[in-house]
């Protein structure tokens, strides 16, 4: 399921527990975003294509492919920001999912805020220009309007989503 956003942020939490899940959706909701939760590590890339997320909140101990290893594998297709989102706190499996392209590790137990101060600045290092590479501020054509700043594109009117990927190879063709 999905909760509307005024600020348009989506981000996507892949966590086991139906009930953090659910608690996720809601506390995120309350504070403008837009989450979609899946339960299954299998799932993860799926619904990383189809929900084309600003942000990955990752749990550790997934049914089907494990936390770890989905974080290298979306790092290996996108820069979108991860935050490994878990109860395990030990610094070997903090050090690990650095290794393996986590930009962030919150420990499930911490306070609803610093949470959402740490989704805050993953999004806000994901929006900068030096991530997009791009200092100007917008493209446009006859038909292709690029909007750098709120990663926008529209051809013909029409907004088109593209993936942190898609945007930046867009970008670079501009």
């Amino acid at each position: 399921g999905h909760t509307s956003a005024p600020n348009g942020a989506r981000i996507l939490a892949v966590e086991d527990d139906l009930d953090v899940g659910v608690a996720l959706r809601a506390t995120l909701g309350e504070a403008g975003y837009e989450c979609a939760v899946i339960t299954d590590g299998d799932e993860a890339l799926r619904g990383l294509y189809g929900f084309q997320p600003d942000l990955v909140l990752l749990d550790l101990h997934l049914p089907g492919t494990p936390g770890m290893v989905l974080c290298e594998q979306i790092r290996g297709m996108s820069d979108v920001p991860v935050i490994i989102f878990t109860a395990e706190s030990r610094t070997d499996e903090k050090l690990e999912a650095f290794a393996r392209g986590a930009d962030d590790y919150v420990v499930k137990d911490c306070p609803v805020d610093e949470l959402l101060a740490r989704i805050a600045a993953g999004l806000r290092r994901a929006r900068t220009p030096a991530a997009t590479e791009r200092r100007d501020e917008r493209y446009t054509d006859a038909v292709l309007d690029v909007d750098y700043a709120r990663y926008e594109v529209r051809v013909r009117g029409g907004r088109v989503d593209l993936t942190p990927t898609e945007f930046r190879i867009l970008t670079f063709l501009v």
